[in-house]
């Protein structure tokens, strides 16, 4: 019974909080919506283009490289971004290590990805 009395009250006290800060909290939330709308959308108006993988040793550390290409459709300007990750000798698959070997001059690997 206590349990129940507890929810009520604090169910009581939201309500009337939320009656009292009514005419601040519609602008806010309106102001909100449209900020994440705007988010969304700058972020769904660049578009993918193109990748390419590379692998290469660098100082005896294997390297995979990553390039990803995309253009923005409102300002029509490139970016790429580059994501570069250490990998050990077994994670290379046993076709890539057949290309050649694997030195500091980076190897196309996109088809093989």
């Amino acid at each position: 019974m206590i349990p129940i009395l507890l929810v009520a009250g604090i169910a009581f006290v939201a309500g009337v909080a939320l009656a009292a800060f009514w005419k601040d909290l519609i602008p806010w939330l309106k102001k909100a919506a449209e900020k994440v709308s705007e988010v969304i959308k700058k972020l769904a108006s660049a578009i993918l283009v193109g990748v390419k993988v590379y692998i290469q040793k660098t100082n005896g550390i294997i390297k995979r490289v990553a390039k990803y290409y995309s253009q923005d459709k409102e300002t029509k300007r490139w970016s790429e971004h580059v994501a570069t990750q250490e990998i050990s000798e077994d994670e290379v698959p046993e076709d890539i290590r057949r290309m050649g070997d694997i030195s500091a001059a980076p190897i196309d690997i996109s088809d093989k990805v």
